[in-house]
């Protein structure tokens, strides 16, 4: 991978760590539109970094069946619902694509407030894309299938990556991230 394209998809990983950082920080958050954000930031991160991804490795025109064969489904599950949230401005509290746990799941709560809901679209264009969202995200913990595509994208990376742990980066100065009460 040439050296802009590394440095690119670096800074893109990082940019998807921090934001699922920041979505599992606020797993009991009431503050809706804090949530909306940081899940929206995550979304975007995905799509960025395949983006990335796709310019740097030969993926070829069907993104599709090359997600399924390099076992990607939850990548391509993630960028159908930024697709979602993006054409149909589907946000939290909505009807998709996240939705607060209701009382049924006291047990759960533990974990986390927040879920991936169902998606509300049937367009036959991205039935596989669907098929892989309600199969590896919905009904997940926010920051679950997140870590999953993380996780993905640092195992497949086209270059080494580097730690991605922020504070271990020379000039990191601590604590300088937003602070969320709840």
């Amino acid at each position: 991978m040439d050296e802009i394209l590394g440095s690119t998809y670096r800074v893109r990983l990082r940019s998807l760590q921090w934001a699922t950082d920041l979505v599992r920080e606020l797993r009991h958050s009431e503050d809706i539109d804090a949530v909306s954000v940081a899940a929206h930031w995550a979304l975007d991160a995905v799509y960025d970094l395949f983006e990335v991804y796709r310019l740097a490795t030969p993926i070829g025109k069907n993104h599709d069946a090359w997600l399924e064969r390099n076992d990607a489904k939850t990548v391509g599950g993630l960028i159908f619902i930024r697709g979602e949230k993006t054409h149909q401005a589907a946000q939290v509290g909505g009807p998709n694509p996240f939705k607060k746990y209701s009382d049924d799941f006291a047990d759960f709560a533990n974990l986390t407030n927040w879920g991936w809901a169902k998606a509300s679209t049937k367009d036959p264009r991205y039935e596989r894309r669907l098929q892989w969202y309600s199969q590896n995200v919905v009904g997940r913990a926010l920051w679950v299938p997140l870590d999953h595509a993380w996780h993905w994208f640092v195992e497949n990376s086209p270059d080494k990556v580097p730690g991605q742990d922020a504070r271990l980066v020379p000039g990191w100065v601590e604590g300088v991230h937003p602070i969320y009460k709840q």
